[in-house]
């Protein structure tokens, strides 16, 4: 489904609404190759427009709720999210 699917195909099929931050957010962890932490996200999210950070955490759990990200806490009480 991720693989295949354009973020805003993919808000479409999960009943979410397609805004700038959720397509971004998608598109973000999709090409980092690795878990990212909320703010490695919000440093790789396009420059030139502003990103609230609080918008980029509720699309985060957002994602989660719909079982397309998963988080991961580390010894050091750090989150990383990924997509599955």
């Amino acid at each position: 489904m991720l693989e295949n699917s354009e973020p805003k195909e993919l808000l479409k099929e999960l009943g979410l609404k397609v805004t700038r931050s959720r397509e971004a957010v998608i598109s973000v962890l999709r090409g980092s190759g690795k878990p990212l932490t909320h703010g490695e996200l919000m440093e790789k999210l396009p420059k030139g427009k502003s990103w609230d950070r609080v918008t980029v955490y509720r699309t985060l759990s957002e994602l989660e709720e719909k079982k397309v990200l998963r988080s991961v806490s580390s010894n050091e009480r750090i989150t990383y999210f990924e997509l599955k």
